[in-house]
């Protein structure tokens, strides 16, 4: 019997079916690619929120932590800005908003900046002497130190008083097993400006004192920022420009071999948004700068003149009491919480964008919306971390001398207080 084949038709038939099964198995197969894709994607999205909105609170927790409520915030340059007016009695701050000098921390058309300072709780060496731009460590080779690093030097004075002083690391070196050369920046500015305060050094008799009396802690700095790379070239690159990827970064001051330490925190971070709360305050009390903005800063000329942002008033100290107005000004040593909002974007661009995904980043405390890089999807995460160290109403040590400006503090019998610098 003759064998019979397939004809063309038949054949025709066959392979349209089988073209209609593959391309239904393609199509099932691209969605279930984007589907998994795009959880991978969100995933991703919140590990990034994770790690960096955890990041900043928790360091944050400890701002103000050993050192006076006026160092704390750097807020850069503070122009008269509107408080916005919140329930329960309180008020939020946005900063100002005037880079001419380049240390804006606030900005209405790209991410703010966040910088505050607190004592490390488990740093402190013993000092063997002191000299007006030096000091000597005694310390292990291994304890970490950097240019750039702020140190908080204490002494045992006269009248059973405590005295401290600010100063910033400029170099190195290990001479011996024990000890470590520390060499201080010199003062650019007023001689009391923090972090600079060599002055002190040597207005002070106890600092000469050497171990039985000398103290050194680590003041920590945290300026975190959002900023752009280009993952092909690692080369940082304006915000929001095409094909990069923006990162929350942290640059604590220091420096090895001359150039800066930065520190990738979270992938992703495409905006970082800040406000101040405060207390409400009378108009007079609120913060407000001249016609050019008031510097509310760490270590420029005129500190003092900069940190009184309400000279009628004054600024709070340790020993202000609880109610005097003072403490209901709207100075940075009087911020009561801080408000963190984070817009994090998926690491991929979506290869078919919804009309949600059109690079529109939606408009959080006084950023108005603006336009992003298309295609991605974003979530704006956020967080209130109250600063309660900033609420101290004792330093570390009993008592606080109102002197703490001049360098003949606490050098007599008749001194009332501790002497912190600045």
């Amino acid at each position: 019997m003759r064998a019979r084949g397939f004809s063309l038709v038949e054949l025709m038939i066959s392979v349209a079916i089988s073209l209609v099964a593959v391309a239904a198995g393609m199509v099932l197969l691209v969605g279930s690619q984007r589907w998994f894709q795009s959880g991978v994607d969100d995933r991703a999205v919140q590990e990034s929120a994770r790690v960096a909105m955890d990041e900043i609170t928790t360091n944050l927790r400890a701002t103000g932590y050993g050192l006076e409520p006026t160092f704390t915030f750097d807020m850069g340059l503070i122009a008269n800005v509107p408080m916005d007016r919140l329930p329960q009695g309180l008020q939020a701050r946005f900063g100002g908003y005037d880079c001419a000098d380049g240390t804006c921390r606030d900005k209405i058309d790209g991410p703010d900046e966040l910088v505050f300072y607190s004592r490390d709780p488990l740093w402190e060496r013993d000092v063997a002497s002191v000299g007006s731009n030096n000091l000597t460590l005694v310390a292990p080779r291994l304890t970490p130190l950097e240019a750039g690093q702020v140190l908080q030097i204490m002494c045992y004075g006269s009248a059973n008083q405590w005295a401290w002083a600010y100063v910033t690391v400029s170099s190195i070196d290990k001479p011996d097993p024990g000890n470590i050369k520390v060499t201080l920046q010199a003062s650019t500015g007023q001689p009391y400006d923090f972090p600079k305060q060599n002055a002190l050094l040597t207005g002070q008799a106890c600092f000469s004192a050497g171990t039985a009396s000398v103290k050194a802690f680590k003041i920590d700095r945290y300026r975190y920022y959002v900023q752009a790379v280009d993952d092909s070239t690692g080369a940082q690159v304006p915000w929001e420009t095409p094909g990069s990827r923006p990162y929350l970064m942290l640059d604590q001051g220091l420096q090895i071999g001359g150039q800066p330490v930065l520190k990738p925190i979270a992938p992703d971070v495409e905006d970082l948004q800040v406000a101040y709360i405060y207390s409400e305050a009378a108009i007079g009390n609120q913060v407000q700068g001249t016609t050019a903005g008031v510097q509310v800063t760490a270590n420029v000329a005129g500190d003092d003149a900069g940190f009184n942002l309400a000279p009628t008033i004054g600024i709070p100290t340790f020993a202000t009491p609880s109610l005097d107005p003072l403490r209901t000004t709207h100075h940075p040593a009087n911020v009561r919480a801080v408000r963190i909002a984070l817009t994090i974007r998926t690491p991929h661009v979506d290869p078919k964008p919804g009309p949600d995904e059109d690079g529109t980043i939606g408009a959080v405390y006084n950023r108005d919306q603006i336009v992003g890089e298309a295609g991605y999807r974003r979530q704006t995460f956020e967080s209130t971390v109250y600063t309660r160290n900033l609420e101290a109403r004792l330093p570390v040590f009993p008592q606080y001398d109102p002197s703490y400006n001049t360098a003949n503090c606490c050098t007599g019998a008749s001194c009332a207080g501790n002497c912190g610098g600045g």
